[in-house]
């Protein structure tokens, strides 16, 4: 699933508009449309806005090229990064 589409469910199941979006975030909602239906590339700014807007919304999930399409933030599934970050706490206190 791309992005753009995993974007689009989001927005759809938190039934957010295009119109909405786009006057949060500063742009049409045919520029919302445009993004989210793969006719333009989104923007980086616009990714840093979701993720301002949405902290929920767990990037890793969102850029995985699995066709999953569930990008929030599981807290009983953590993210690499989360998993990563307490395997290495854990080596530091084995290695010297």
């Amino acid at each position: 699933m791309e992005i753009s589409e995993k974007i689009k469910l989001f927005f759809e199941t938190n039934r957010l508009s295009n119109s909405e979006i786009g006057e949060e975030y500063g742009a049409t909602k045919q520029s919302i449309g445009n993004y989210i239906n793969g006719r333009r590339e989104i923007p980086i700014d616009f990714l840093v806005w979701l993720k301002k807007k949405f902290p929920e919304i767990d990037y890793n999930k969102l850029f995985s090229e699995d066709n999953s399409n569930e990008i929030i933030f599981n807290e009983n599934n953590p993210s690499k990064e989360l998993i990563l970050k307490e395997i290495d706490s854990i080596l530091s206190k084995y290695i010297k």
